[in-house]
């Protein structure tokens, strides 16, 4: 058995959503996200949102589960996967006068 004291510790990069993924994310969600990363692309969180919101326009979702968002904002980045999928399956069927 290895001990606390022989371990070599690296550092890495902390992920925030690492954990709180609920099955399958759709590729438009992993796009939106990878656009997070690349924030060089977006003078500010306002563009970034504009360029998410355009890319999501047509999106519909069907996600079986259902969560409560607790965000103050509604930026699609302060949201975990799962919220994210709850709110797209709201707005399709609100879309479709469900």
């Amino acid at each position: 058995m290895e001990s606390y004291e022989d371990k070599v510790f690296h550092p890495e990069t902390i992920n925030p959503y690492k954990g709180l993924k609920t099955g399958k994310v759709p590729d438009e969600i992993i796009t939106i996200r990878s656009m997070e990363r690349n924030t060089y692309s977006y003078p500010s969180r306002s563009a970034l949102f504009l360029a998410q919101a355009k890319y999501m326009e047509n999106f519909e979702d069907n996600f079986e589960s259902s969560c409560v968002a607790t965000r103050h904002l509604n930026v699609y980045q302060y949201f975990l996967d799962n919220e994210l999928r709850t709110y797209f399956t709201w707005r399709t069927k609100w879309r479709k006068g469900q």
